[in-house]
């Protein structure tokens, strides 16, 4: 078990997640999982880079991504990866565990020479949207349901988040 954050002081830590993880990454947010098709097989493939969030012991949330870089064509000249869904179970809200690991993948993936985050929202998530602005994430691209937000990591892009997705379009 890889621990990359603990504070001791309110009991929270977070952990990358491993194979044997999957059971309580599915008990924490079964209905988010299965919105994502192959879910299982993805996760013992290791296609995910999975954050686990504890508040005293209990699994308190779940941060899920793509494990690598997301390259659609030769005009991709920025690693970008996109987080999947952050969830908290509801007894577990107000407690900054969310915030804790959506801090924690943002400081992991600076590391590892991310240049851009991006996650992709239903356009009635408002919760959802307030929650990655509060973090830096900007609003790019609004379509009839969905709404894809960015955040820039690297100072020095030299490319707006705009710019970047309009190469996917």
């Amino acid at each position: 078990m890889k621990i990359t954050m603990n504070n001791n002081r309110t009991h929270k830590k977070i952990k990358v997640a491993e194979t044997s993880d999957y059971f309580f990454i599915e008990l924490c947010a079964k209905e988010y999982i299965d919105l994502i098709k192959n879910f299982k097989k993805k996760f013992e493939n290791n296609d995910f880079f999975i954050l686990i969030g504890y508040y005293e012991n209990n699994v308190a949330g779940v941060l899920v991504s793509e494990r690598n870089n997301v390259v659609k064509s030769i005009k991709d000249i920025l690693p970008a990866i996109q987080i999947h869904f952050v969830y908290v179970n509801p007894a577990f809200r107000g407690k900054k565990i969310g915030h804790n690991l959506l801090n924690e993948f943002v400081n992991i993936k600076k590391r590892n020479n991310i240049a851009l985050i991006f996650v992709e929202l239903f356009k009635n998530n408002k919760k959802g949207m307030k929650f990655f602005e509060k973090f830096g994430f900007q609003k790019v691209k609004i379509d009839a349901a969905k709404v894809i937000l960015t955040k820039n990591i690297w100072d020095d892009l030299g490319i707006s988040s705009q710019e970047f997705f309009d190469i996917f379009t």
